[in-house]
């Protein structure tokens, strides 16, 4: 397994949670209303969601091209980043849990990958 790879499994992973979980009764009815599980969605939050994903989805391309030292530390600091927005959302059903054990494996095996497991190649995990 490559790196890209490890982030392609967290954004896929991310992607089905979120169509996932507009299937929960009252999910739409919040989203179209603009305040999702007692938070006011502003153009704000949008932003820093948008800039969330949009950082994995690069290092799905960057991983391979990127020199070694910053794929490691962009790869790093991402990965970090996404551990703490699992950390503070707010698990409200069974599925919920276990999206997030998923998403904390993956970034686990990243972080990983990038600090310890490096020396085994960086096409090859």
């Amino acid at each position: 397994m490559n790196l890209s790879s490890a982030w392609l499994f967290f954004l896929l992973r991310s992607v089905f949670r979120d169509i996932h979980s507009f299937v929960r009764p009252g999910v739409v009815d919040q989203v179209l209303t603009g305040v999702v599980n007692g938070h006011t969605v502003t153009d704000m939050l949008l932003l820093i969601g948008g800039v969330a994903v949009t950082l994995p989805i690069a290092l799905v391309w960057l991983a391979p091209v990127l020199p070694d030292t910053w794929v490691r530390w962009a790869s790093a600091l991402v990965a970090l980043m996404n551990l703490v927005f699992v950390a503070i959302t707010p698990l409200h059903a069974i599925d919920e849990v276990y999206f997030a054990v998923l998403h904390v494996g993956v970034l686990g095996f990243i972080l990983w990958t990038v600090t310890l497991g490096w020396d085994r190649g960086r096409q090859t995990i």
